[in-house]
């Protein structure tokens, strides 16, 4: 816990939750860490996204992903 109290970022992996599918592994959410404290937020928005992504041989691929 301590690492991530002084992460600039913090990425979190996590499976689908309607369960496996081929073509896509599950949801990448990358969200700011506890480390940024000078960190402004543009326009009140927080600095946050998440995307599908697939594992597939060993090569992984982000694919765009609207909330």
């Amino acid at each position: 816990m301590s690492l991530i109290h002084r992460a600039y970022n913090a990425v979190s992996l996590r499976p689908l939750q309607t369960g496996t599918a081929r073509d896509v592994t599950g949801v990448m959410r990358v969200t700011r860490g506890g480390g940024r404290y000078d960190f402004e937020s543009k326009g009140g928005v927080e600095e946050e996204w998440e995307m599908l992504y697939r594992v597939d041989d060993g090569r992984g691929k982000l694919f765009k992903y609207a909330n």
